[in-house]
């Protein structure tokens, strides 16, 4: 944006050199050069580089209101299509919106770019961050203030744009590619609200930056009275979580895409499960060997050993979510909001729980030091006199009437065990793989890595041969998401895949050696 005399932007959108005389009210050949210098003169006195943007925040939140349920390749209310980059390839637009708002209203926009970690550094480099909120403000979420180099990968999860501040202390915020969240082709501008304070969450992801645009007064008071109730996150999409080849954490999917800075033990893999009030929790196990969980629940260091070689499992359960784990001393751990304890359940040495949420608590699935099938929790405990292949983890689903455990049995075929019916698949199973099960529109779905080292899905919502290679050792994981399901997998090129019913796609991050993703439903 120039902010010189000759490229000055009024309110209402016209330059001052080109703005017709007749809107002083006189006729323009009534007036003499002089007058015409003085007129000039007059409308540029006092001005500042500042006050050369005369659009307020109110501008901006009218602008954002007209463009409410627009997609990414929709007429926007200035009649172009899409919001800057977001309709040039499928991929999340919302920094791509507020940067259309901003420009759309005169603002300089130099150094932003379609990263939401853009905005974070544009007011860091500018000093327009703010300490609380302003209508107008760029909200940055999950922005770490790190380099991630020239795109800025993991350094931002989200933003959106304040469009009204409360004297509750509310706010309501405007997304782009939020309602709906499939994927971005089907993803809408929407409404978010909550707490208008750094280090809030809101839909499961933290404020860490409110950044103005050069030359947006902050003088606007807040509105009285209380904001809307919070409104619940979108529903649709997925998150996976996964250890990259550098061993750090990440979460990729449709809550956007986070780098946690934190690594993981090699060889293991994390899990991740949705919160019921938004957002999600990851459990992992550190590179230090305790066991850890991060996201929109807090992120905590629980100070517990786990056994070397194994690997966390988390499900949502009732105020928060449950941990199970395989504690360094061999026996089954579980931690979190429904309780800690120790179960006394010894462990096969190279094999991890699973875990899911049943009425009124949690049932958990292990392979015990005798390699027999095990089941304890809520709804019982039960011996199911049956030997999982030693070394692989079973996968507890939770479906009508109770549960279902999908595991390898030790004659290296698929079982399926549990209140949907008993069954042995016939299907060999990679020696080392283990499944994943997941409750489905009138049974359950489990993904597998076949013995020719091909990932299929099997049961109620049919069998599929994906004619895709998972990493010899590796074990798929799937959750159902709108239209059925999708399952994440580490490729035979070491890359994240993810396939089913809301697309495929190879995401193109590398994962660490002998790990494994885990996916949940946005």
């Amino acid at each position: 944006m120039d902010t010189s005399c000759n490229g000055a932007v009024i309110k209402d959108g016209t330059s001052i050199n080109n703005r017709s005389l007749k809107r002083s009210g006189h006729r323009r050949n009534s007036l003499s050069l002089v007058a015409v210098a003085a007129l000039i003169a007059s409308l540029f006195v006092g001005l500042t580089s500042e006050d050369a943007y005369a659009a307020t925040g109110a501008d901006l939140a009218a602008l954002a209101a007209q463009n409410i349920g627009k997609g990414d390749c929709s007429t926007n209310s200035r009649g172009g299509v899409g919001f800057e980059a977001s309709c040039a390839d499928d991929d999340w637009w919302c920094a791509d919106f507020v940067k259309w708002l901003w420009q759309s209203e005169g603002f300089n926009v130099s150094g932003l770019n379609s990263w939401a970690a853009s905005f974070g550094w544009y007011g860091k480099n500018n000093g327009t961050t703010d300490a609380s909120a302003h209508v107008g403000d760029a909200v940055v979420f999950g922005w770490d203030g790190q380099s991630h180099g020239s795109n800025a990968l993991g350094g931002g999860s989200h933003v959106g744009m304040v469009t009204n501040v409360y004297s509750d202390g509310t706010m309501r915020v405007v997304n782009g590619d939020s309602g709906n969240v499939d994927s971005p082709r089907t993803s809408t501008v929407t409404y978010s609200s909550g707490p208008a304070r750094l280090g809030a969450a809101i839909w499961g992801q933290t404020i860490d930056a409110f950044v103005r645009p050069i030359g947006l007064s902050t003088s606007a008071p807040p509105t009285s009275g209380s904001g809307p109730a919070p409104t619940p996150p979108p529903t649709g999409g997925y998150e996976t979580a996964l250890q990259i080849n550098t061993h750090d954490l990440w979460t990729l999917g449709n809550g956007n895409d986070t780098d946690w800075k934190l690594g993981q033990m090699p060889g293991t893999s994390p899990s991740i499960t949705r919160l019921a009030g938004g957002g999600y929790e990851v459990a992992f196990q550190a590179n230090t060997g305790d066991l850890w969980t991060v996201g929109a629940a807090g992120n905590k260091n629980w100070g517990l050993g786990m056994k070397a070689g194994t690997s966390p499992a988390i499900a949502a359960v009732s105020g928060g979510y449950e941990v199970a784990f395989q504690a360094n001393t061999g026996s089954l751990w579980t931690v979190g909001n429904a309780g800690n304890k120790n179960w006394g359940a010894g462990m096969d040495a190279k094999s991890s729980p699973s875990i899911t949420a049943v009425a009124g608590g949690y049932e958990v699935a292990i392979q015990i030091n005798t390699h027999d099938l095990w089941t304890v929790g809520t709804a019982g405990n039960v011996d199911w006199k049956l030997g999982p292949m030693a070394g692989t983890s079973p996968a507890i689903a939770a479906v009508s009437g109770g549960y279902e455990v999908a595991f390898q049995a030790n004659t290296g075929s698929l079982w399926t065990v549990g209140n949907a019916g008993n069954k042995n698949w016939g299907a060999g199973m990679d020696a080392k793989s283990s499944p994943s099960i997941t409750a489905v529109a009138g049974g359950y779905e489990v993904a597998i890595q076949i013995n020719t080292h091909d990932l299929w899905t099997v049961g109620t919502a049919g069998n599929v041969d994906w004619k895709l290679g998972p990493m010899a050792g590796t074990s798929p994981a799937i959750a159902a998401v709108s239209g059925g399901y999708e399952v994440a997998f580490q490729a035979n090129t070491g890359s994240l895949w993810t396939v089913g019913s809301s697309g495929n796609k190879n995401w193109g991050a590398g994962m660490a050696a002998a790990s494994s993703p885990s996916i949940a439903a946005h």
